[in-house]
């Protein structure tokens, strides 16, 4: 089980208006979670979902709100990973999952940034060149353009955060969607439109007076090396490339980078409280040493979750004894667990790896020694 941050997300109910959730959005919330009448979880409303629809704000959050939204309940959360959670993000457009209780209440939400940190830490993914994640179909728009071809672009494409060019054609900033709201709670008396066509003169408004800046990363930096750039920079799009070729970067494409070379390798390694990256970095490269091993007969998909725990006894230096415990589950259905406790953590899991390739060593002659395999398990053992 890797322990997964269920963070608290603002949320209002059905009938209420979206006033409400505009408010909540001008205070940098990114979504608002829509209960019934016994707060049951029914949708979800973002800042685009609002932005540029021409409805007014006394319009009921019902009316507006996404149904169609990948969720989980608490109970789901001991037998699925990040990347299984990463993939339903990105198979349901979606930054935020939600996360449900046994009666469909809302116990809060998964968001992208932070399942950043839990997928698998693999060298062939964090050392790869930012680049090589990043999206260069970018949209862009130009910083003499009006609030309403601005609009005009959210509304077609759905993005939060849109690219802004100057008359060079250099990105001098970005236009958030959320900043597109700001004129609103004045008017909220006139239930006037959210961008809709009554709004035309602010429509009309010069789009340089809401350009945010925009964070640059050089496009050869190693995507381990820009995670906290989201954090640090408050952010949840990174620009890299020049004039004339531009990129993206955000949470959602490192996902999708991520399984896309899942699929190429099929070995992961989920590393939980290591005390330090050294001690994450060897046992990734033991953990997949092994995967890699005996990939002939686990197969070529395999999660490895390793957990590390520091305990109260202590050695006669000072030095705390350390578990480190192991699940591997293979895409054939096997399913092994390990343990190690030793004064270290490089011993705890050298011990544990050890104690893992020794059973995984055990149960594979146990199976082979069998004379009534199955078809498959024939063609396993003709190519060893």
């Amino acid at each position: 089980m890797v322990n997964l941050p269920i963070v608290n997300v603002p949320s209002l109910q059905l009938n209420q208006p979206i006033s409400k959730a505009i408010t909540f959005f001008l205070e940098k919330h990114d979504v608002i979670m829509i209960l019934d009448e016994t707060n049951r979880f029914e949708g979800m409303i973002r800042v685009h979902d609002v932005v540029g629809k021409g409805i007014s704000t006394t319009t009921l959050c019902k009316s507006i709100m996404r149904k169609d939204i990948p969720r989980l309940q608490i109970g789901e959360l001991d037998d699925i990973t990040p990347l299984e959670i990463g993939e339903m993000m990105i198979d349901g457009a979606t930054r935020y999952i939600p996360v449900l209780n046994a009666q469909m209440r809302l116990k809060g939400a998964i968001k992208d940034l932070d399942l950043l940190y839990l997928l698998p830490k693999s060298n062939q993914i964090m050392q790869a060149p930012v680049k090589d994640a990043a999206n260069w179909q970018i949209t862009t728009i130009s910083s003499i353009d009006s609030i309403g071809q601005a609009i005009a672009k959210i509304r077609e494409y759905g993005f939060s955060k849109i690219p802004v060019l100057n008359n060079e054609g250099e990105i001098e900033g970005l236009i958030n969607n959320r900043s597109l709201l700001r004129p609103y709670p004045e008017r909220r008396s006139t239930a006037g439109d959210i961008g809709g066509d009554r709004d035309k003169d602010w429509h009309l408004l010069p789009l340089v007076d809401f350009i945010q800046d925009a964070i640059f990363v050089p496009e050869n930096a190693l995507l381990g090396e820009v995670l906290d750039e989201f954090v640090n920079k408050s952010t949840n799009m990174l620009i890299l490339g020049k004039k004339g070729s531009y990129g993206i970067l955000t949470p959602l494409d490192i996902i999708q980078f991520t399984l896309n070379q899942r699929k190429k390798t099929g070995f992961n390694v989920f590393v939980q409280q290591a005390p330090d990256n050294d001690i994450k970095d060897h046992t990734v490269r033991k953990g997949l040493s092994i995967l890699k091993r005996e990939e002939k007969w686990l197969g070529s998909n395999c999660n490895l979750h390793i957990r590390f725990k520091r305990n109260l006894s202590q050695s006669k230096r000072g030095q705390f004894s350390v578990s480190a415990s192991t699940k591997l589950i293979s895409d054939r259905g096997f399913t092994f667990n390990s343990e190690g406790t030793e004064f270290g953590a490089e011993k705890a899991v050298n011990t544990a790896l050890d104690n893992l390739s020794r059973i995984i060593s055990e149960t594979k002659k146990k199976k082979l020694a069998k004379r009534d395999q199955s078809p498959s398990w024939r063609k396993l053992i003709d190519t060893e």
